[in-house]
């Protein structure tokens, strides 16, 4: 998220259900239902939002940034940059937003 993202916090939000705001090397865990749900795309002055179905016994990645003024968040489909999240957790690189 660079200098100005260190200041500001993206606001990840699936429609209806979680909230989390989330700045540098911060991550966010839910669990909800499997379902058809929306999730916040792209925020600001106004919000955009993605259709998303979520399988049963499953995880799913998001990865949060600041461009242009406005929070953009898309679903980390690519299993090698699953894996680098996955591994920054378990690392302890990447802190729980809630600490804070």
């Amino acid at each position: 998220m660079g200098i100005y993202g260190a200041i500001y916090d993206v606001n990840f939000e699936i429609k209806d259900g979680p909230t989390a705001s989330l700045n540098t090397g911060e991550y966010a865990t839910f669990e909800i239902d499997p379902g058809m749900y929306e999730y916040k795309f792209s925020g600001g002055f106004i919000d955009s939002f993605v259709p998303v179905e979520f399988e049963p016994n499953q995880n799913y990645f998001f990865h949060a940034r600041i461009s242009n003024f406005t929070d953009l968040i898309y679903l980390v489909r690519d299993q090698d940059a699953v894996n680098a999240a996955k591994k920054n957790i378990l690392s302890g690189r990447y802190e729980i937003n809630t600490l804070d």
